[in-house]
């Protein structure tokens, strides 16, 4: 039996205020995890701080699998730098 492979992740929260930014992050964490057997569920988290110039990406994933990390001014908050710090991430659990 072959399982069907799927995005599993969801986005529960994100507060960037941009909505061009919010949409393209979004998107790239979403395309960091990448696409997984149906039977793994992947819980995000995006918040942008108020007080600086700072994305907080949180991701909970299968096995208890949980990962924080900030992005901090425009080069890390580009989307495919912060796709690639995901995809990293993800692979390496």
């Amino acid at each position: 039996m072959t399982q069907e492979i799927f995005r599993a992740a969801a986005v529960f929260t994100n507060s960037i205020v941009n909505l061009d930014l919010r949409k393209s992050v979004q998107s790239a964490v979403i395309e960091g995890i990448g696409e997984r057997p149906n039977s793994e569920r992947w819980m995000v988290s995006i918040s942008e701080c108020d007080e600086r110039p700072v994305y907080l990406i949180a991701i909970e994933g299968p096995n208890q699998f949980t990962w924080k990390q900030e992005f901090f001014g425009p080069g890390e908050q580009d989307p495919d730098f912060i796709r690639e710090v995901v995809s990293t991430a993800v692979r390496s659990r």
